[in-house]
């Protein structure tokens, strides 16, 4: 009878523990308090994170966010974290259109989706590793023969906004709420520029 009862108990919990993972694995973490601090000029050739992805004399867009979420903990924990940037444009910014249309402004940029904090690469440090900022960094860049125009008119033509996406070891989703990218902050920004 108490062998039973043991084996009853047993199955219970692994049923139990089951429910659980699969729970954990299909639902997603949810970031929701991504808030733009700044948006500033570079050029990829003084971004040592970017090295190699385009060449050297890209405009580039630095876009400095903040969330009291630690990226960093979440990237380098056991159910470690892909995380990466979302550029999106026009449409994109709106989640609730069915259909989206064309921006020609979406060919002119380059989506560099490696997030950063003050030490470099969010990822890779180690098991347990933490930030103690709640600043984070991502990059995109205009093609270099494209920057007068998307200066010109391309700024004008769609929006612009970035969220987060990414997912765990065990698949787990990670979203974020969407973040405008202010039509004047780019042109104050770009207006560094060589154009």
């Amino acid at each position: 009878m108490a062998r039973r009862a043991a084996r009853a108990a047993f199955i219970v919990a692994i049923a139990v523990a089951t429910a659980g993972a699969v729970s954990y694995v299909t639902n997603s973490a949810e970031i929701s308090d991504l808030k733009l601090i700044a948006i500033e000029a570079a050029q990829l050739k003084d971004i040592s994170g970017l090295y190699g992805e385009a060449p050297p004399e890209t405009p580039v867009f630095r876009v400095r966010f903040s969330t009291r979420n630690d990226l960093v903990a979440l990237a380098n924990a056991i159910d470690a974290y892909t995380i990466r940037n979302r550029l999106l444009v026009g449409d994109g910014c709106n989640p609730d259109l069915k259909t989206m249309s064309y921006a020609r402004v979406a060919f002119m940029l380059l989506d560099f989706t490696r997030v950063f904090d003050a030490k470099g690469s969010i990822e890779g440090r180690g098991l347990g590793a933490s930030d103690a900022s709640d600043e984070y960094v991502f990059h995109f860049g205009v093609v270099p023969r494209e920057l007068p125009e998307f200066v010109s008119s391309g700024l004008n033509e769609a929006p612009l906004c970035f969220a987060l996406t990414g997912e765990s070891r065990t698949g787990r989703a990670l979203s974020t709420n969407l973040v405008p990218l202010p039509k004047e902050a780019l042109a104050e920004a770009a207006a560094q520029f060589d154009c």
